[in-house]
């Protein structure tokens, strides 16, 4: 007697396959989204990056050296850019924040 174990094949599953291929760019596009913040206050900027592990980088507005806006022709469709905030005390920028909406007001509230 012979038993032979039968499977169904992968590619039955497309329907699977494809849902797989839009929840996880959505997952990962939910995750990036939630895991940065910018908080403006009157004294300081700080960025605030993860969810589970967190990493925080301020700069007191007072010794805010540059803010650049960098924007290519799908940011400026889209009507994000990214923004630079470099310190007086460093080379470099200490923040950079991909994908601000209205970069414009944002430069206006740290000057």
């Amino acid at each position: 007697m012979t038993v032979r174990t039968i499977r169904p094949a992968w590619r039955s599953y497309w329907k699977l396959w494809l849902l797989s291929w839009l929840v996880i760019p959505l997952f990962v596009l939910l995750w990036r989204r939630f895991s940065l913040r910018l908080v403006v206050t009157d004294d300081a900027v700080s960025l605030e990056e993860g969810i589970l592990n967190t990493a925080s980088t301020e700069v007191l507005l007072r010794n805010i050296r540059t803010v650049e806006i960098r924007r290519s022709l799908v940011d400026r469709l889209l009507g994000v850019g990214t923004l630079l905030v470099g310190a007086s005390a460093t080379e470099g920028y200490e923040i950079v924040v991909p994908g601000i909406p209205d970069p414009e007001e944002v430069r206006g509230l740290l000057r």
